[in-house]
């Protein structure tokens, strides 16, 4: 059965329903059927999520959890707890929203052409542990399943494992930047 994009994204819970149709494309919102997609591959392309109003850290958040089918697993939040969480999101963003600040953040050119080899490899890594841990599910990363990124990282210092450091460092530093390091003080 074919469904619009609308009745897609019908399917959010309350509080993200609305944020989702009121930023889809309204050119396509109704008059485009979507036979055999996922909610998730729905929302993906409904609209530009660093266009909107909530900001990519927002969408990508909810993105996540429908892949990793923990998104109707959590309790519904309040509209007024959602519009908190929101701009708690918004003013996370990775990129700072000045034009020639951003500019000063030259990922493709300082980090993509830098490593191509290193980025490669701790991308299949997150796939092998995808396999491994997650075998059913997308590819996602399970930020519960382990949290010793430090002295996961030392271990793999002392065996010459290169991709799991690397791989450790970044998962280490992403926690730090987030605000969801497991270590005291958020050192």
């Amino acid at each position: 059965m074919s469904k619009t994009t609308r009745q897609w994204l019908s399917q959010l819970k309350d509080e993200h329903r609305d944020l989702a149709i009121a930023n889809a494309d309204p050119a396509h919102i109704d008059n485009l059927p979507i036979e055999g997609g996922t909610l998730s591959a729905v929302l993906s392309f409904a609209f530009n999520w660093s266009d909107s109003p909530e900001g990519h850290s927002f969408w990508s958040n909810i993105h996540n959890k429908l892949l990793s089918d923990t998104y109707f697993d959590v309790p519904q939040q309040t509209p007024e707890s959602c519009k908190a969480k929101a701009k708690e999101v918004m003013y996370g963003k990775p990129l700072p929203e000045d034009a020639a600040e951003r500019k000063t953040y030259p990922i493709y050119s300082g980090f993509i052409t830098y490593f191509p080899n290193a980025i490669a490899e701790v991308a299949h890594l997150s796939y092998k542990g995808n396999l491994q841990h997650h075998p059913d599910k997308p590819l996602h990363w399970d930020m519960d399943k382990s949290s010793d990124e430090r002295d996961a990282m030392m271990r793999h210092i002392i065996d010459g494992d290169w991709e799991q450091v690397a791989w450790r460092a970044l998962a280490n530093l992403e926690r730090k930047l987030t605000g969801k390091c497991t270590y005291e003080n958020n050192h």
